[in-house]
């Protein structure tokens, strides 16, 4: 049997990559309360975090601008529990449940979760939206220009920088 503790937290630390973004209330205190519940976290290191862009909404309809941000950190919580920990960040600076697509003081994704390929209830790794976002890729790319991600093995992100 596999002991509780092997559930929540891995053997190594690995580099995530997480997307952050606000459209309501007063968007750079949002984007700094994450970062700050984030660096806190006694199980999360947070290593890099690019510049902070605003765009404009993708989606149906209409929506106020959006302030976008990338973190990277390393961490030894497994991606589901790592979820959860961003979910409860979420709901603590007042996110409502099944916002999809709907204006949010803040909105934590796993982009990339060390080189895993993962896909199951909640969660899909790496994120399914990131090659087709620009709200995603120039924030990833801004700190890290050289690194080249991969996603799936299939495609690099190093031809966003121009």
């Amino acid at each position: 049997m596999t002991p509780p503790v092997a559930r929540i937290i891995s053997p190594l630390p690995e580099v995530v990559y997480l997307g952050l973004g606000t459209n309501l209330g007063d968007r750079v205190d949002h984007l700094e309360q994450a970062l700050f519940a984030l660096a806190t976290h006694p199980e999360i290191e947070v290593t890099a975090v690019s510049r902070v862009y605003e765009t404009e909404y993708v989606g149906p309809g209409s929506q106020d601008p959006y302030l976008n941000a990338c973190v990277e950190l390393r961490t030894r919580l497994r991606p589901l529990v790592l979820l959860a920990v961003l979910k409860g960040t979420e709901q603590r600076q007042g996110r409502q449940p099944g916002g999809h697509m709907q204006p949010r003081p803040i909105d934590l994704d796993i982009l990339m979760y060390g080189k895993r390929v993962m896909t199951g209830p909640g969660l899909t790794l790496p994120h399914l939206m990131i090659r087709e976002r620009a709200f995603v890729l120039e924030p990833l790319t801004d700190w890290r220009p050289r690194k080249n991600f991969q996603i799936q093995g299939r495609q690099s992100l190093r031809h966003v920088r121009k």
